[in-house]
């Protein structure tokens, strides 16, 4: 299918070319591209935001995790108290904690 279409068209065309570009362009083209880079953008900053500091980042604190705090999908806390990294094998459990 590709092959059929024009090479002058077969390369990434960002926001701003669109943009910028004069009126071959259709206005309802240049409006779903911005629609799905929003989108995009939206989805990125949700997923970078769950690493970074969301569920799947270590937790931390003060004390043994045991009975206490319940793991992420991240599995590990770390006890700033004694600079221990903890382990549970188990999402969503507060038991288990393995010091490792």
């Amino acid at each position: 299918m590709i092959d059929k279409i024009p090479s002058s068209l077969q390369k990434l065309i960002t926001l701003s070319d669109i943009a910028s570009a004069q009126k071959p362009v259709k206005d309802e083209d240049y409006f779903q591209l911005k629609r799905d880079y929003q989108n995009l953008v939206n989805a990125v900053t949700a997923m970078l935001t769950a690493i970074n500091g969301g569920e799947f980042s270590p937790l931390e604190g003060a004390g043994s995790p045991e009975g206490v705090i319940t793991a992420n999908y991240s599995l590990l806390y770390i006890d700033t108290d004694v600079n221990q990294l903890h382990y549970n094998p188990t999402y969503g459990a507060d038991t288990g904690w393995i010091a490792l």
